[in-house]
Order: structure tokens, then C-alpha cells, then sequence
């Protein structure tokens, strides 16, 4: 019986419930103004029905009956669970709407049981014809001295706007590759027709861009779906606006082009670029190719009022390097030919060095110290030694290129080239990441507008890679010459006298000749030819008698010695000479160090006035209006890229644009005589519902 009355006062707690509610839907409708006498009749019916559909059973059960199983239908159940509050009055209507996702988007809000509305309007995400579009792609933008490169029409990207029913190009020619999406490749000739006011040249004086990859790095790529959906993306793209990151088939990354600074400088300044960063005639800037797309759902995002997940900007960058004319490189070169003569000529000079000689003589009187007997050494005399050495092998490192382990620093010694990877060195210090895989760091994976300046870390490391690199090069150079001298032939006699007393009288009783032949490493290991002769000074008659009674019981030891000995002590002697302290080849080493010293110190100088904080460039990655998606109203002015925030180039308000990298050059000189290129451009938006929701304040009346 208890169960009955408790059922009953439910029911008619509905009832009242039910009855407040079609009150409550027939006035909000007449208050919203809505054209449709039926839309409030089939309001009043939900309410209505409401009352016969519910039991004894709690709303929540009846909830859970009415979820959707659609996969859409899932995903909008549980974004309207963000903003609904089940309560016992809500309606059936609201559950038949989510099952047939099909949703009512109101800013509506609960607070205290109390309500809120204004205008209706319905959304289904897989409707057509709901969505004014816009995406754009443009692999080149910006400034260039006093030129707006966006105006040029020949390298304007493709834009696709779509009123709602039908999308349009722009350029009208854009190549249609589906569902509402258009690629309009950059011409690269079309650089060489844009002439730039200040300089009275063409833009590929200033820009040249490389086309011999087999990526699409100049592609540009829009879409604009009436559903809401709008992509636009440029650079290493496919025709799906898919950024791609396969290298090249020969291993390396793709370039997009140069940008020829040293040009620029002097055009702007009237100074070349030597005058403004002594010991460095030209330098360009080289650009790995880039991309950067933006993609955005706007049905999805004013479905749930929530624009973050359904808004996606990303970018890449395959690479960024200094390319510099440093004479100070190229002398390196010279500095190594004549520090080599230098070696040759000291080492032809060892015969006469009187270490080496004196080394030499008095090395003969240790071997036989203990095998002359009664016999004493007379005046040693050498004749000797010559060393032929060949150091081809080091001649030919005057012109090698050279590079620390990393490679992040590569010089050219033939040509003073060097090349600065800028992605790397500097993507270590900000913790970017590698375009592909291949490179453990670069300009990926930054936060939006990232300043990539050269500061005190990549100062530093720029010295050290560049120091291992030269360094790496005198060593060598180093090794070559040591290479060649162990491998040099060294030849050389001994004459040795042997004085004794014979009948009386104290004479030069024997000499012994020595003709030691072999390379030095061979004297050193004692596999050396070594071959002494011993001429006794009379052999006939008494005195001759008395010699061979007193030379011959030591010949066997006096040769012995000398074949066994004599050898490794002349190459211990020539190896002192060489490469001990002061030697011969330690002094090269001094010398080339001296040399390169100065070519690191002007290096860096380069780097830290160009790219540091005071420098001629500035380098942005990842450039973004409004890094926050638009939920920020007022950014940290630090995340945000100025010239996309106000000027002649501001974004309008709920489009979102994203470029892979932004490049100022001479920016202290004012507008009119800098370059602000952005590169690699994605655009989406504005995006607005045909209707109320969404409408964004007109902004999409001109699609």
C-alpha cells in the first residue's frame, strides 16, 4: 500500500513538473521569437508526453535507456553532459534529441535550479550546408623591404571559402583535389617577376628557393567544408594537406632555398657585410624545408563550447644553417702548406742538428762501453742521417672539410665556406626536436613563437663544436705527419775508430763502418738493416800480428753490440727529435693552433651579431596568433607574434593562423628597410554557423 502512495505522489509530481514545463517551453519559445507555430506545439507535445512516458522509475535509470549508441552520438552525449544537469524535470525531449544526435546549442546555464536561455538553434555535425568555411595555405609571406609580399598575387597560396553550399578557390585556376580542397603549387619563377622597390632587383636576388627534392616543399593547400571543417596548410605537404617528413633519397634532409643576407645587408647599409662583422666576406641563411598546417572543426566546437580540441595548428622544420665566406678559413690552408715546408725542412735538417748528432755519437760509446776491453772509442763520425719522408697525406688535408662529431659546424678549407647548423646548435638550448628522426635535436616541437636567439648557451656550444671540429683537424694533421714520419726512410753510416796500444805505442788499431737502412719505425722495432764492417789497420808482419792478438777477441762483441743496439738508439734519437718537447712536429701543432684560434673567436662573433639578442636577424618558430586557441583574452604578451596582433596584417578575431618560421632581418632599420618573411603558412577560419550559432558577428557575410 506504501509502495502505491509513494508511487502515486511520484506520478503526480511529474504531473506538476511536466504541466510547469510546457508553461515554461510555450513561453520561452514566444520569447524567442521562433517563426515556427510548430516548433511550440512539438514542445508542447514533449512536455506533454513527458508525463505518460514517466514511472515509477528514478529519471536517472530512464537516463541511461535513452543513451545513444552511434559512435557520433556517444561523442555529443558526452559533450552535453559538460553543460546539462539531469534533473527530475528534465525533459524527454533533450533525450530524444541526444539519440538522434541532434542537438539544441544554447548559452543556457543552470544555477540554483534557476534558468537562463536565449536563442535556439539546432546543430547535426554530419549535416552539409550548417557552415560558412574559410582555410588558406601560403608557402611565402610577410615583408620584404618595402614590398608586402602578402599583395603579390603570383605567390598568394591558395584560399577556399565556402558560403555554406558551394566552396571557392582563389585563385580560381587551383587544381581540385577533393571533398572541398584545392593545392595551388608555388611557382618558383614567379620570384624572379617581383621587383623590389628599394634594391632595383627581383626577389630571387634576395630568395632563391630549391625545387630539386623529392618532397613537395612548395606546395599550398586549402579546404573549406560546409560541415564546419576547414584545413589550410603549405610547404612539405601532399595534396591531402599532410605534412610529410621522408628525406630526400639520398639520405639528406630537403632545403627549401636561401636567404641571401650579405646582399641584403649591403643593399640596405651600403656596407658589405665584411664591414660589419670583420673576417667574413658573405653570408646567407639556409632554410631546410618547412611546413605548417591548421585544422579546425567549428561544428564540433560550438556543439560542445569547447574550440581547444577541435583546433589543431602544427608545423616542421627539416633544417636552418648559417652558410659563411670566412677568408680566416680559407688561410688555414696556406698556414698548413707552409707549416708543412717547415717540417720537411727541419727534417732534412737533422743530419746537421747538433742534438741529433751529438745524441747519435755518444749513443755509440754507451752500446760499446762494455765490449772494447782494453780498447778505447776514438772520434765517432756520421755521416747522416737522411730522412725521406713523403707527407702527402697531411698536404691533402689543406683542403678537406671538417666537422665537429655532431656535425653541427662544417668547414670547408678550400673555399673558406662554413656551414652553422643552426637547427641543431640551437635546438639543444631550447629542447626542440629532430625533423624526422635523424637529427637528435632542431626547431621542432617549440612553443608557439619561440625566439630562437643566440644566447649564452648557444654561444658556448657553437665554440665548442667549432673548436672539436679545428681542433679534430690539427690532430689530424697531426696524426698524418707522424704517420709519415715513422713510415719515412732514414739512412745513415758510422765511422767508428777503435784505439789500442800495440808494441808500445797507442794507435788507431781498427775502425768499424755502420750502415744502418730502414724506416723509422723499423730502427725503432730493431728490424732495421744493420751492417757493420771491421777494418783492422795491418794485418801482415809483427804489428799486424800484435793488432789481430789484440782486435780480434772483441770483434764478436763490438759487432754484436752495434747489430743489436745501434738501431733502436738512432731511432730513439730521431723520435726525440721529432716528437718530444720542442720537436719537430709539437711545434707544428702549436703552430696550427695559433691559427685556428682566431677563426673560432670570429665565428662566434658572426653568430652573436647576427642572431643575439641586439643581432641583425630575428628568428621566430612555430608563429601563432593567440597561442591559447582564443580562450585567453589577453596573452602573455611574450607567447604572441605582434604582427599578426595588430597592423596591417592582424588576424581578424576566431581565425587562427600558424607559419613554421618567421625571419626579421635588419628590423632596427624601421618598415621600409627590413625583411619579415613568414614561412610556410596555415590558415583556418573565420568559421561561422549558418543561423545563430556561431555567426561570429558577420565576419563570414563575404564568402
Amino acid at each position: 500500500m506504501r509502495s502505491r502512495l509513494r508511487s502515486l505522489r511520484y506520478l503526480l509530481a511529474e504531473a506538476r513538473l511536466a504541466a510547469a514545463e510546457v508553461v515554461w517551453l510555450v513561453v520561452a519559445a514566444l520569447g524567442s521569437r521562433l517563426r515556427s507555430v510548430g516548433l511550440i506545439l512539438l514542445m508542447a507535445w514533449y512536455g506533454l508526453c513527458e508525463l505518460f512516458w514517466f514511472s515509477a522509475e528514478k529519471p536517472a535509470d530512464l537516463v541511461d535507456q535513452a543513451r545513444p549508441t552511434t559512435r557520433r552520438g556517444r561523442q555529443q552525449w558526452r559533450a552535453a553532459g559538460k553543460s546539462l544537469r539531469w534533473s527530475a524535470g528534465t525533459t524527454v525531449a533533450a533525450l530524444v534529441a541526444a539519440q538522434a544526435t541532434v542537438v539544441v546549442a544554447s548559452n543556457a546555464s543552470w544555477v540554483d535550479e534557476e534558468w537562463d536561455h536565449a536563442e535556439y538553434a539546432t546543430l547535426n555535425c554530419d549535416d552539409d550546408e550548417i557552415f560558412k568555411t574559410r582555410g588558406a595555405g601560403r608557402l611565402l609571406g610577410g615583408g620584404l623591404l618595402p614590398l608586402d609580399v602578402d599583395t603579390v598575387a603570383t605567390v598568394g597560396g591558395v584560399t577556399v571559402t565556402n558560403d555554406g553550399t558551394t566552396a571557392h578557390p582563389d585563385p580560381a585556376n587551383a587544381s581540385d583535389v577533393g571533398n572541398d580542397g584545392y593545392v595551388n603549387p608555388l611557382d618558383v619563377n614567379a620570384l624572379s617577376l617581383i621587383d623590389l622597390p628599394l634594391t632595383g632587383g627581383s626577389l630571387d636576388e634576395l630568395l632563391s628557393l630549391d625545387l630539386a627534392n623529392d618532397v613537395g616543399v612548395v606546395n599550398q593547400f586549402a579546404r573549406a567544408q560546409s560541415t564546419g571543417y576547414s584545413e589550410g596548410a603549405s610547404g612539405v605537404v601532399n595534396d591531402s594537406g599532410v605534412i610529410q617528413t621522408e628525406n630526400n633519397d639520398n639520405g639528406t634532409t630537403p632545403t627549401l632555398g636561401t636567404l641571401k643576407l650579405s646582399t641584403l645587408v649591403e643593399q640596405v647599409t651600403g656596407e658589405a657585410v665584411s664591414d660589419v662583422v670583420s673576417g667574413v666576406t658573405d653570408l646567407n641563411l639556409e632554410i631546410g624545408a618547412v611546413a605548417g598546417r591548421a585544422s579546425m572543426d567549428a561544428c564540433m566546437a560550438a556543439w560542445t563550447g569547447d574550440l581547444d580540441p577541435y583546433l589543431d595548428r602544427e608545423y616542421a622544420v627539416a633544417g636552418l644553417a648559417a652558410v659563411i665566406d670566412a677568408p680566416a678559413v680559407a688561410a688555414l690552408s696556406g698556414t698548413l702548406d707552409t707549416a708543412l715546408d717547415t717540417v720537411e725542412a727541419s727534417v732534412d735538417g737533422l743530419a746537421s742538428d747538433a742534438g741529433v748528432v751529438s745524441g747519435i755519437t755518444s749513443g755509440v760509446g754507451s752500446l760499446l762501453s762494455g765490449v772494447l776491453g782494453t780498447l778505447s772509442l776514438g772520434s765517432v763520425t756520421l755521416v747522416g742521417p737522411t730522412v725521406d719522408v713523403d707527407l702527402t697525406a697531411a698536404r691533402n688535408l689543406a683542403t678537406a672539410t671538417v666537422s665537429d662529431d655532431d656535425n653541427t659546424v662544417e668547414l670547408d678549407l678550400a673555399t673558406g665556406d662554413v656551414r652553422i647548423d643552426l637547427a641543431s646548435l640551437i635546438g639543444e638550448a631550447y629542447g626542440g626536436q629532430g625533423f624526422n628522426g635523424s637529427q637528435e635535436y632542431g626547431l621542432n616541437g617549440l612553443p608557439p613563437n619561440t625566439e630562437l636567439v643566440v644566447n649564452d648557451a648557444v654561444t658556448n656550444a657553437l665554440v665548442d663544436a667549432l673548436t672539436e671540429a679545428l681542433d679534430g683537424w690539427v690532430q689530424d694533421v697531426l696524426d698524418a705527419v707522424e704517420a709519415a714520419l715513422y713510415a719515412a726512410d732514414v739512412n745513415l753510416t758510422l765511422q767508428i775508430p777503435l784505439i789500442g796500444t800495440v808494441l808500445g805505442q797507442t794507435l788507431q788499431v781498427a775502425t768499424v763502418s755502420v750502415v744502418v737502412s730502414g724506416t723509422l719505425q723499423e730502427l725503432l722495432d730493431n728490424t732495421a738493416t744493420v751492417t757493420p764492417t771491421v777494418t783492422l789497420l795491418s794485418t801482415t808482419g809483427l804489428l799486424g800480428a800484435a793488432v789481430s792478438a789484440l782486435v780480434n777477441p772483441l770483434i764478436d762483441g763490438i759487432v754484436g753490440a752495434l747489430t743489436g743496439g745501434v738501431a733502436p738508439m738512432v731511432g730513439g734519437v730521431l723520435e726525440t727529435a721529432l716528437f718530444g718537447t720542442g720537436g719537430i712536429v709539437p711545434t707544428l701543432g702549436t703552430t696550427l693552433s695559433d691559427a685556428t684560434a682566431p677563426v673560432v673567436s670570429v665565428l662566434a662573433d658572426l653568430l652573436v651579431g647576427f642572431l643575439g639578442v641586439d643581432g641583425l636577424v630575428s628568428l621566430r618558430a612555430n608563429l601563432q596568433n593567440d597561442p591559447t586557441a582564443g580562450n585567453d583574452p589577453d596573452p602573455d604578451p611574450v607567447l604572441t607574434y605582434a604582427d599578426w596582433e595588430s597592423g596591417s596584417r592582424v588576424v581578424p578575431d576566431h581565425r587562427f593562423d600558424v607559419a613554421a618560421l618567421g625571419i626579421v632581418v635588419l628590423g632596427a632599420t624601421g618598415p621600409a628597410g627590413n625583411v619579415d618573411l613568414e614561412l610556410a603558412r596555415g590558415s583556418v577560419g573565420v568559421n561561422c554557423g549558418i543561423g545563430s550559432v556561431w555567426d561570429r558577428e558577420g565576419l563570414c557575410d563575404d564568402y
